[in-house]
């Protein structure tokens, strides 16, 4: 029996475009997110949409939710919400790009780019609240220095 063949990743080679690895990507966007829930117009923003939805990141299985529950927005890092309306597995550069307003959330759907589990006009909703976002993105990323990820 032949043995089996492991191609391990070359030293130094990226994770992605954006990010040189899962915990980088990781500590990216739980620091966006954190921002997220304490700016009062951004977090007005998901309590007035009454969603609950969380992002899987693959490859890393690290998980970020925002659950809207009795009026109070909560963020969970890590652990796995089943009571969320949508759930997301995406890589972290296709979740970088969707917040960026560069890429859409249902034609990346639709094009398999990702998954969700929730109902569609659930998720047609989180696509919405996402593209509404973009610019508090942008924001985030030039003042955290990190605006050669905007291209």
């Amino acid at each position: 029996m032949a043995p089996a063949l492991y191609f391990a990743p070359k030293r130094g080679r990226r994770m992605g475009k954006y990010f040189q690895s899962n915990e980088a990507a990781k500590s990216h966007f739980e620091a966006y997110f954190n921002r997220l829930v304490n700016d009062s117009e951004m977090r007005n923003s998901i309590l007035a949409s009454q969603l609950s939805f969380s992002f899987i990141l693959s490859g890393s299985g690290s998980e970020i939710g925002l659950r809207v529950h009795n009026g109070e927005l909560s963020l969970s890092h890590g652990a796995s919400n089943d009571e969320n309306d949508v759930r997301v597995t995406l890589k972290a550069d296709l979740l970088h790009q969707l917040l960026l307003g560069k890429l859409r959330l249902m034609p990346a759907i639709m094009a398999r780019q990702i998954t969700a589990r929730g109902q569609m006009d659930k998720q047609r909703e989180l696509g919405a609240l996402l593209f509404s976002g973009r610019e508090f993105y942008q924001k985030f990323l030039q003042e955290t220095n990190k605006t050669d990820m905007m291209g």
